[in-house]
């Protein structure tokens, strides 16, 4: 980086790709979380690691993003939020300490049961009430995603960066797993608000994208809750 530049974040000549860029204008961040504490893994008869009930690691979670939220606001960020929870007949008890818990978020929230269950069901709720209310940009995430302080705000700044950078609206998968690593294949790397982003072939449920994306591809979405 040369150190004469005004800015000093490029100089020109070729090396503008450091230079800062007018992110896109996100108007508002619906965030939709699926929730389920009957359930401790579906699809295995394994149970977690970590050795406690489901309902404990969905209060650690859903605390971790209502942190998240708080955070992003403190430093500045001026996106209305909107926190959603969407859950699968938990028990009562464990209904009441997720409400409980949305009570400290800084942000309007609602808490919504599913009619059905599983899933595919979770899945078809949670893509119709967003196409249904959602504003702009839509969160998806579940109950077993532990957030950094740190994430509302950088998916938010990320996602106006390289919606700018690509003159399109792209989809943020928050989370990797250490298996991808062992396929290697060609990736595009881009610089986000605090961290960098590679391209990959595929997600699972849990993404970041705009209203407009979603509708476009509707059919594919719904396809995921079969």
């Amino acid at each position: 980086i040369h150190p004469e530049a005004v800015s000093g974040l490029g100089r020109g000549g070729g090396f503008d790709a450091f230079e800062a860029v007018a992110p896109r204008e996100v108007k508002q961040l619906d965030i939709y979380l699926r929730s389920c504490a009957r359930v401790e893994v579906f699809a295995q008869s394994r149970g977690r690691f970590i050795g406690v009930p489901k309902c404990e690691v969905v209060l650690r979670c859903l605390n971790s993003l209502v942190r998240a939220i708080a955070y992003a606001q403190e430093q500045g960020l001026e996106t209305p939020i909107r926190l959603t929870v969407l859950d699968d007949h938990s028990s009562e008890d464990c209904v009441a300490r997720i409400k409980a818990a949305l009570t400290s978020a800084p942000c309007p929230t609602q808490f919504r049961a599913l009619e059905g269950t599983g899933i595919g069901a979770s899945l078809t709720e949670m893509y119709q009430l967003a196409r249904a209310e959602a504003v702009d940009l839509i969160y998806f995430t579940a109950d077993d995603y532990l957030h950094d302080e740190r994430a509302v705000l950088e998916l938010a700044q990320s996602y106006g960066r390289l919606a700018a950078v690509l003159r399109r609206d792209p989809v943020l998968f928050v989370s990797d797993y250490p298996e991808r690593y062992k396929h290697v294949y060609p990736t595009h790397v881009l610089l986000g608000s605090h961290r960098h982003w590679r391209s990959v072939h595929n997600t699972t449920g849990v993404d970041l994208l705009s209203r407009e994306i979603l509708l476009k591809y509707w059919d594919i979405y719904m396809g995921f809750g079969q």
